[in-house]
């Protein structure tokens, strides 16, 4: 098992390239101009890449940017263009529940009538599955706790029943995509934005980068922003191997 891990962790370093560079070193453009272009000038068509990002605004300026050069292909050609959740979002049919339009309320009930942006609690729930650690551990880690330890529980419970059968949330998506999906092989993965994902995304890259023959990382560790919600640079920069660029 270790001796296959090594390998494993081998071979990625040998086809990923990893792009590092602060804001305004144009690592997008880097990833457009140097990779994307490369490729699509050698003939390879554009579904047999994935350019994954943590925005749309990334994803859409890649494609957009790639359509006006190479005007043989339509929108069509590009549908492994996306964010991650939208990536994983098209192998399953569930209709997705954003628990933004949600809220629980003080009898710990589901309601869709008020509006609240994501309760603190189920946030903390959130961030537990996206760092793969037990929902209890991250409660006590927390500094602030707006909820006792048996509301959280019991709002973890309620969350889960209200979903059951009838809905999957956006990290629904990403457990699931680990679990059951078989990605398709790829000629080239490029993961933009890369210091913004979590573990537990970065577990679908790993699953992914099974059955790629290139692979491309690009980011900033610095602008790591979304730590609160699990997200650990480390992944990108220590933790993923492959050759370092530094723009």
């Amino acid at each position: 098992m270790i001796s296959s891990g090594l390998q494993k962790q081998k071979n990625l370093h040998k086809k990923t390239v990893k792009i590092f560079g602060p804001p305004g070193t144009g690592k997008t453009h880097t990833l457009i101009e140097r990779v994307l272009k490369k490729y699509l000038t050698k003939g390879i068509h554009p579904k047999d890449i994935a350019f994954i990002s943590f925005t749309n605004k990334a994803v859409n300026t890649a494609r957009d940017r790639a359509l006006a050069t190479f005007t043989q292909y339509t929108t069509d050609d590009f549908q492994r263009f996306r964010t991650l959740h939208k990536y994983c979002r098209r192998y399953f049919e569930e209709e997705v529940f954003d628990p933004k339009d949600c809220m629980l309320d003080s009898d710990n009930r589901l309601s869709d009538d008020n509006f609240q942006y994501k309760d603190w609690s189920l946030g903390i729930y959130d961030k537990a599955r996206n760092t793969l650690q037990d929902p209890r551990i991250v409660y006590k880690k927390e500094s602030y706790r707006k909820d006792s330890l048996d509301v959280f529980l019991r709002k973890i419970n309620t969350y889960e029943h209200y979903k059951k059968d009838s809905f999957i949330d956006f990290t629904d998506m990403i457990e699931r995509a680990i679990d059951e999906v078989e990605f398709p092989p790829l000629q080239i993965l490029i993961l933009d934005e890369a210091q913004d994902f979590t573990p537990l995304q970065w577990s679908v890259i790993y699953k992914m980068s099974d059955k790629v023959k290139r692979i491309y990382l690009a980011g900033d560790d610095d602008q790591g922003i979304y730590k609160w919600n699990g997200a650990d640079p480390k992944y990108f920069t220590t933790y993923f191997p492959g050759k370092k660029v530094i723009l």
